[in-house]
């Protein structure tokens, strides 16, 4: 399926099941897809930050909160796994 927001679903569910790496190209073709929508970024974000890529993530944090300035969860704080 190349619809945005399933691709979204199945990046966020294999974020949140230990599986970032995997979910990380799900959450790329999204935001090609849409790239002007927020939760699209924030969860491209949380999969970033999942694999230890923490600069590229808060820029992924940052361009959701641009998009949506609003939502409180972008605006948390981003735990970014880090290498070791």
């Amino acid at each position: 399926p190349d619809e945005p927001g399933v691709l979204n679903n199945h990046c966020h569910i294999l974020t949140e099941a230990g599986r970032a790496a995997e979910g990380l190209a799900y959450c790329r073709r999204a935001v090609e897809a849409l790239p002007d929508v927020a939760v699209i970024r924030h969860s491209h974000a949380e999969a970033l930050a999942a694999v230890g890529r923490c600069a590229e993530a808060e820029q992924e944090r940052a361009e959701a909160r641009r998009l949506d300035p609003t939502a409180v969860r972008y605006a948390e704080p981003l735990i970014c796994k880090t290498a070791g």
